[in-house]
């Protein structure tokens, strides 16, 4: 397959059959883009090649007429000189010169013409590339999204993760602490009771004892 052919058959691709038939599209991409790329690069030298033989025909026509221009001028010559058979000789290489030029003149126009084709089908094959390369950054966008969704979700779901054991581990020991104080509360809270009660039981004995004194002395 000629260059022109394999860059007709690239632009006239269909990336999106590629992708959904593709087991791992980034990598088709990856090689679509990279023959693209290479068949670009062949496309630039083919203009190039191209657009040197163009100015090279131009040059060949030009160089004829000026041969048919000259060859004219050498029959006025021989005319005035009285040579009609030297006259006659001029005039046919001036009507060769001609006819070079003409030919030179049409090949340079198809090449031209061809020119113009080759730029045309670089021009879609840089959109082409252009697509891809786009396309590509789109699904690399999205693994790295789906990637860090992934992440999370690990992260937030996956109970027994790390992290999560970490967490687990906080949360238990903070409880436990919690409960320990909570406890030791509560004890600190029941000597304290059970001391004012003995202190309370003391001072009414007290009382009473210095009440019967006082009964003891009136009576007396």
């Amino acid at each position: 397959m000629g260059l022109l052919e394999r860059i007709q058959h690239v632009v006239r691709a269909n990336l999106g059959d590629l992708l959904a038939r593709a087991d791992n599209p980034e990598a088709a991409l990856n090689r679509v883009i990279a023959q693209m790329e290479d068949s670009l690069a062949e496309a630039h030298n083919e203009v190039i090649a191209a657009e040197r033989e163009h100015r090279r025909l131009l040059n060949l026509r030009l160089e004829h007429e000026a041969e048919a221009t000259k060859a004219e001028g050498k029959a006025l010559l021989a005319l005035k000189r009285g040579s009609e058979e030297l006259a006659r000789n001029a005039l046919r290489r001036k009507q060769d010169a001609l006819g070079s030029a003409g030919m030179y003149g049409r090949q340079a126009e198809a090449q031209q013409n061809g020119v113009a084709s080759l730029r045309s089908l670089l021009q879609a094959l840089e959109a082409k590339i252009a697509e891809a390369c786009q396309r590509r950054d789109i699904l690399l966008a999205r693994r790295r999204v789906a990637k860090a969704q992934q992440s999370l979700a690990d992260l937030v779901y996956g109970g027994r993760s790390e992290q999560g054991r970490t967490v687990e581990r906080i949360e238990d020991r903070i409880l436990t602490d919690e409960t320990a104080a909570e406890v030791l509360a509560e004890l600190r809270g029941d000597a304290w009771e059970s001391r004012l009660a003995g202190t309370e039981a003391d001072n009414e004995a007290a009382i009473e004892e210095e009440l019967a004194r006082l009964k003891a002395k009136l009576a007396t």
